[in-house]
């Protein structure tokens, strides 16, 4: 809409017929200058709030919208807590989630809450990482905000502060020599910056000089439009469109200022200048006035939805700057909340907004209080689809433990929707949350969190891939009869009969049960059925994603055979459907990859990493294909490529806190043996370090480490690409002989 108006450099013409003349000054340029970020107040007595303890105390706060001394401990001990649950995130290098959970524990505090208990240390260290990753990319207000509030959690005399002053100088620097534009464009970018500081540094200060920037932009589209010739006058179209947006979005910027912090009444008087009410939306005073006087609980639902849909960019009408937006959305869904705190519509959009801000544990606690108070199917089921997404979303961000939390705090839930007779035919049964969460336990590492989680969703629920999962813990247990039991059980679920690649994995599992009890007949009739059920699933297939994830299954199949040829056909038929699509051709490139590393072709490695690289395949994939070309390479004693496609990856990878920028370090020689050990957080990375440490050695001629590759085989990482080469790499060898069907 924006850019057809913009392609006609007339439109400015009907502005003033529906606005009337100009009559205000122009914007002048506000320098950068620290602002206070903590109001002086009497010092309170402050609990440790526990990880454990974080959901509870977000929803009292959430709930409780007073200036008590209680409420100002709990929030202080919660913004502590985020500030330490954003530095983990910055150590893990998750820097998106690090800057949520920073803003997390901003906006929870409202204009004036701001205390210096909440800055220690832990605080300080946050802030840092955080201006670390948003300086570099010129963003004003975060960078303001951070070196406000860093500076607030420093002592006085900390040789660091001189360094923050130093930073706020050339800010001021930047600013200044960025606005030497027209007025109405350097106006629209103070009004950006020092709104969006507004937002993350909610002081009576910066809201002020938000306000201040504000008007002023108005102000400044205002007198552009009166001053403006049609056809005469050639403004830059960067001019036109800021002219715009002060006369379409000013009023509801100006609002959102104030609706950050749940303050509709100030919002409702700032339309109130002339200068505003020329621009403000037909509407909008009255929702401010009913939201504000109580009349109309509808109002605050209304101001959340126009804001939630300016933060997503979902009205181009309302080009409304993205952080302005998430402000205001935030304050009216938390007022919507507390006026309606068991209404489905006020407590959705809150809890997924909780999810971005790093507690997502908060926003499933409010989830499962409103499933709780109105026990109806309709509202179980949407819930318990909320609850498998803020599950998925944790797993996805490698965070076992948050998602653990999740699913506690989806308790009620499971117990309300297992009381209902029908909950089998949910979309969402309880069931499936049940697999879910016991997968992320599969792979963090805890077999027996995950074997409790699968035999209860078993119980209630027969899958093929619930079945298989508890197979290949069993196995990885030890107890093959357990695992083949479990096997039979799987090829007799319902849904097995029509999921041939499913039967193709189940067939697969039960030939690694063989091999490992060495019973070769047994282990030969089910790769073959796995084989059949693999070209049976490629044939069937109807979508890239299916055709690609069947000829997996070929290559690993091929792979048993050591069949290198049949291996590469499957890999190149992979490619070409999994086309440009990321992260389809990273899944193929893994096993690939990984399967090239147990043929000892390096060539096929290496044609894995060249597509990776092609589809600009993300760091975690890219460091694993890259590591197991080098290593293939080694136990081959293969020259490098031409092209040398491991060094390039390796030095594309992003270096960091990760744990693939320090898996690249290590292949380049930067760390150690020992070093990569250290830097690892967790099981899963743990046994990984151990992994390829001890394929290091292998690749140079030593042997005597294969009992450390069998321990890894036999370890608790159940779901990891390196438990599997591990065991493959020692188990026994079983002779296959000629496919019973040729490999494609």
């Amino acid at each position: 809409m924006i850019q057809r108006l913009l392609a006609r450099s007339r439109w400015l013409m009907l502005v003033p017929c529906l606005i009337g003349a100009a009559a205000c000054s122009p914007a002048v340029h506000q320098p950068a200058k620290a602002q206070p970020a903590a109001t002086p107040a009497a010092r309170i007595d402050v609990a440790p709030i526990a990880e454990d303890q974080l959901a509870g105390a977000v929803q009292q706060l959430l709930l409780d919208g007073s200036e008590s001394g209680p409420r100002a401990a709990v929030l202080v001990g919660v913004v502590k807590r985020m500030f330490a649950r954003a530095s983990e995130r910055f150590d893990a290098g998750d820097e998106t989630r690090g800057l949520g959970a920073v803003a997390g524990a901003l906006y929870l505090v409202r204009s004036g809450e701001l205390r210096p208990e909440m800055f220690d240390a832990t605080a300080t260290k946050a802030l840092g990482q955080a201006l670390e990753v948003v300086a570099p990319m010129g963003d004003e207000a975060r960078s303001l905000a951070f070196l406000n509030l860093q500076a607030a959690a420093l002592p006085k005399d900390d040789p660091r502060q001189a360094q923050i002053l130093e930073h706020l100088k050339a800010m001021q620097a930047w600013m200044r020599d960025t606005r030497q534009r027209g007025d109405v464009e350097s106006a629209g970018m103070d009004q950006r910056a020092y709104g969006e500081l507004a937002m993350l540094q909610p002081t009576p200060e910066t809201l002020k000089q938000g306000v201040a920037a504000t008007e002023k932009w108005i102000g400044s589209a205002l007198d552009f439009n009166a001053a403006f010739r049609p056809g005469v006058d050639n403004p830059r179209r960067e001019q036109l469109m800021e002219a715009y947006r002060g006369i379409r979005t000013g009023a509801l910027v100006l609002a959102a200022l104030y609706l950050r912090n749940g303050d509709a009444a100030g919002a409702s008087e700032a339309m109130g200048k002339p200068e505003v009410q020329r621009v403000t939306p037909p509407g909008l005073v009255e929702r401010l006035d009913s939201a504000a006087n109580g009349t109309d609980p509808m109002a605050w639902r209304e101001l959340a939805a126009l804001f939630a849909k300016a933060m997503t960019g979902g009205d181009e009408q309302v080009p409304i700057p993205p952080e302005i937006a998430r402000g205001a959305a935030w304050g009216t869904m938390l007022e919507a909340y507390r006026h309606s705190p068991h209404a489905v519509e006020a407590v959705v959009p809150l809890a997924d907004m909780l999810g971005g801000f790093g507690m997502p544990e908060a926003g499933m606690a409010l989830l499962a209080e409103a499933a709780t108070e109105n026990r109806n199917a309709t509202v179980t089921a949407l819930m318990l689809q909320l609850a498998l997404k803020f599950v998925l979303v944790e797993d996805r961000a490698h965070d076992p433990a948050s998602a653990r939390r999740v699913f506690r705090a989806a308790a009620p839930i499971l117990a309300t929707a297992d009381a209902l007779p029908d909950h089998a035919s949910f979309k969402v049964p309880p069931a499936r949350l049940r697999f879910a969460m016991g997968a992320v336990e599969l792979r963090a590492g805890e077999p027996a969190a995950a074997r409790v989680l699968l035999e209860q969703a078993l119980r209630e629920q027969s899958s093929v891939h619930g079945w298989t999962m508890l197979a290949e813990l069993l196995h990885q247990a030890g107890d093959g009869p357990g695992a083949l039991q479990a096997l039979t059980r799987a090829l007799a679920a319902p849904d097995t009969a029509s999921a041939p690649l499913a039967r193709a994995d189940v067939h697969l599992v039960a030939f690694r049960v063989h091999r490992a009890a060495g019973s070769e007949d047994l282990a030969r009739k089910a790769i073959e059925s796995a084989t059949t059920a693999a070209l049976e699933a490629r044939s069937a297939a109807t979508s890239p994603s299916e055709r690609a994830g069947a000829e997996r299954v070929l290559v690993r199949i091929a792979t048993q055979y050591a069949d290198r040829q049949a291996a590469s056909r499957a890999v190149q038929r992979a490619f070409e459907a999994a086309g440009s699509d990321k992260d389809t051709a990273g899944i193929v490139a893994i096993e690939a990859a990984s399967d090239a590393l147990l043929l000892k072709d390096p060539e096929l490695g290496r044609t894995a990493l060249r597509r990776a690289l092609e589809v600009d395949a993300d760091d975690e994939d890219l460091v694993y294909v890259a590591l197991w070309v080098r290593l293939t390479e080694q136990m081959t004693a293969a020259k490098p490529a031409h092209d040398d496609a491991v060094e390039k990856a390796l030095k594309s990878i992003e270096r960091g806190t990760s744990w693939a920028s320090k898996l690249a370090d290590w292949s380049e020689g930067k760390l150690d043996d020992a070093a990569l050990a250290s830097g690892a957080r967790d099981l899963p990375q743990k046994t990984e370090a151990s992994f390829y440490a001890a394929m290091r050695k292998l690749a140079a001629g030593d042997r005597a480490v294969l009992p450390e590759l069998a321990r890894i085989a036999r370890g608790n990482a159940l779901q990891l690409v390196e438990s599997r080469l591990a065991e493959e790499l020692t188990a026994p060898r079983v002779q296959l002989g000629s496919p019973g069907k040729p490999l494609p």
